[in-house]
């Protein structure tokens, strides 16, 4: 059995050591017309020699592949009694599978079952089935409906919908459509147009778009619009304009555009005629945007968009700013132009702030001068306090400056507690009278 000793750390093989098989010696020739340097398992053996990972699969790789054409029946049964470590097997059998499946499917399938029950088996049928569907998809196809169940076929299906894509895609669309079950028939067809749309992405959309099924119909759609969308967005979203039944897809196409150039995506956003379409593209591309990098994303939309639109529509796509560099957050929020945006986009940092961490934000809080944003903090603190210390809540809703604001948030939080606990709350009152002429005005 060919093994490897691993560097500390593999516990798997940390204890085996390479092994070499007897040679004969040299000049002679086995009965193969090989010298015992050329056989299957001496190259095996220079393979497993190889510490880099990746240079190793791909000698094993090759050797499988190689043994697949020539003897596949030796490859297999290197499979089955020369490997302990599992990564190692596998970068060697599915290449030996997928070009022996091209070959001798059947032989190959049935080679499968000394495989134990199990995942494995499934990855090893769907391995040769990916070789027989590359030159028989319609046989290959049968034979998986007709002989598989449970896990062993879902993988395979998965295989040959995905395999037989690559040809000829309409074909194995309609053999996914033609699947009984739904669940099947949604995944299968998955399968199909994430490969279609590589190739043809115009036709593949188009074929879901006449899907007689509407829900299936929109499905189909959003999985043929949004894969086609990370190679060529451009093109999908151009598609989409003649497309009018499915122009409510165009802000999430827009989005998944900006991830990889926002710049290009807003320019051509630019260009579309309809206004709200367009503010919805571009509030969907900052918020998608934001997941990676909300610094940039909101830095960005802060001198392309119409920023009143984003925080009113969407305030919580400041919630992706990162914890630890909420001061450059804040300091962002007071950059924008409108007073009624500015405030918006406080609450929303602050609301974030004060339910991670209300003790380090009160800390923050008290060391700001006075002003709308520490108006609105103390607003927010209040909130949070109320349950936990409602005298604390009534101080600060009464450190509140702007009258309105404090009139507003002492009466919310003073008439709260009064009904659950009217003792304490009088007891307060009383020594805060500026609190009792407030509620008063």
């Amino acid at each position: 059995m060919v093994s490897f000793m691993w560097p500390c750390g593999a516990a798997e093989n940390r204890d085996s050591q390479l092994t070499t098989p007897q040679s004969k010696p040299a000049g002679l020739v086995a009965a193969d017309g090989l010298r015992p340097e050329e056989t299957p398992i001496a190259r095996l053996t220079i393979a497993m020699q190889e510490r880099d990972w990746y240079l190793r699969h791909k000698q094993l790789a090759a050797l499988g592949e190689e043994l697949g054409r020539t003897q596949p029946e030796v490859g297999w049964n290197m499979v089955i009694n020369e490997f302990e470590f599992l990564p190692d097997r596998q970068a060697f059998k599915m290449p030996l599978l997928r070009i022996w499946g091209r070959q001798k499917p059947l032989d190959a399938l049935a080679a499968c079952t000394a495989i134990p029950l199990g995942e494995r088996r499934a990855k090893a049928i769907s391995g040769a089935l990916e070789g027989w569907a590359s030159v028989a998809p319609t046989q290959a196809a049968d034979w998986v409906k007709k002989n598989l169940s449970g896990i062993y076929l879902r993988m395979a299906a998965a295989q040959v919908a995905s395999t037989w894509a690559r040809t000829e895609p309409k074909e194995a669309a309609e053999w996914a459509l033609a699947t009984v079950d739904e669940k099947s028939k949604v995944f299968l067809l998955n399968q199909v147009l994430e490969v279609w749309v590589l190739s043809y992405g115009r036709d593949a959309a188009q074929w879901a778009s006449e899907l007689n099924d509407p829900r299936l119909r929109d499905l189909a759609m959003s999985k043929a619009i949004f894969d086609w969308t990370d190679h060529m967005p451009q093109t999908a979203a151009e598609y989409l304009l003649t497309n009018p039944d499915y122009r409510w897809m165009m802000p999430r196409v827009v989005a998944r555009w900006g991830k990889y150039d926002p710049d290009a995506a807003n320019k051509w956003v630019s260009n579309l005629k309809d206004e709200e379409l367009a503010q919805e593209c571009r509030a969907e591309l900052v918020q998608e945007w934001a997941f990676d990098d909300a610094p940039k994303a909101l830095e960005w939309a802060r001198t392309n968009l119409d920023m009143h639109h984003l925080i009113v529509q969407r305030p919580d796509v400041l919630s992706q700013w990162p914890e630890y560099d909420i001061q450059n957050a804040i300091a962002w929020a007071g950059k924008l132009e409108l007073a009624e945006d500015r405030a918006a986009a406080l609450r929303q940092l602050f609301e974030n702030w004060v339910a991670r961490d209300m003790e380090s934000f009160n800390a923050w809080l008290q060391a700001q001068k006075p002003g709308l944003g520490k108006d609105i903090g103390l607003e927010l603190l209040a909130d949070a306090l109320i349950n936990l210390t409602p005298s604390a809540a009534l101080d600060a809703a009464l450190s509140i400056q702007e009258p309105q604001r404090q009139k507003a948030c002492l009466q919310k939080h003073f008439q709260d507690w009064k009904a659950h606990q009217p003792e304490a709350a009088a007891a307060w009152i009383q020594k805060h009278p500026e609190a009792a002429k407030s509620l008063k005005q």
